[in-house]
């Protein structure tokens, strides 16, 4: 399956549980997006006073599918979504958040830098060239 399910997007937000996440994760192989999912969930659980949304975890993930699944449930990209997508490399994630955001963070730019994110960086200076 490709495709991401909403419903097993919603389960598994319904059922923040261990059961949950070991009920799912006999189909991790055949659903590798599962395994991004369990990630999430874990952090969910642990999160206390984290400032880091789940959206942002997700993006930090760097998988655009659970990214648009998780707007579609309603969670809001943050000030620091652009920053979370720009760790993680992956370039339709930064395009996702960005598109939410007025400016282009400077952490973000440091972000690409740092983890060597160079096509990352490009498209951040495509729009914001002053830095």
């Amino acid at each position: 399956v490709d495709e991401l399910p909403v419903e097993i997007l919603q389960y598994i937000f319904l059922n923040r549980t261990e059961t949950a996440i070991q009920h799912l994760s006999q189909y991790e192989p055949d659903l590798p997006y599962l395994t991004t999912l369990r990630k999430l969930v874990e952090y969910a659980e642990e999160k206390n006073d984290s400032d880091v949304s789940i959206l942002d975890r997700a993006l930090r993930l760097g998988d655009v599918r659970i990214v648009r699944h998780l707007r579609e449930l309603g969670h809001d990209f943050s000030p620091k979504s652009t920053c979370c997508a720009a760790s993680s490399g992956n370039l339709d994630c930064l395009k996702c958040a960005q598109e939410h955001q007025e400016t282009v963070a400077d952490e973000a730019f440091k972000e690409c830098i740092v983890k060597g994110h160079l096509n990352c960086l490009e498209y951040l200076q495509s729009i914001d060239p002053t830095v």
